[in-house]
């Protein structure tokens, strides 16, 4: 886990080292809000809340680096209020 500048804020972000694919699979495969998960252990784990797509940098020898970032708190309690906000204009019928 690192933190890194990405869509102009300073986020917790995964480097994901990958062998075995091409640029443009993985270009393919890391959009924002993407849904993936790591393997280890045999285990699966959830890692949507990565759901920002940052830089693929390929390391000429069949590597690739894949950042991806987390939302910030600032931007996750703005996200809580505009739900909280939906929801009572809806109760309230201004929403239909």
């Amino acid at each position: 886990l690192v933190r890194r500048e990405l869509r102009g804020a300073a986020r917790p972000a995964l480097e994901l080292h990958i062998t075995g694919s091409s640029y443009a699979e993985l270009a393919e495969l890391f959009v924002d809000n993407a849904a993936f998960s790591l393997r280890h252990g045999g285990e699966d784990y959830d890692q949507s809340e990565y759901c920002f797509a940052g830089p693929i940098t390929d390391h000429r020898d069949g590597t690739f680096s894949v950042i991806v970032g987390k939302k910030t708190p600032f931007e996750l309690e703005r996200e809580a209020k505009e739900q909280l906000m939906l929801e009572l204009l809806t109760e309230r019928g201004a929403i239909v």
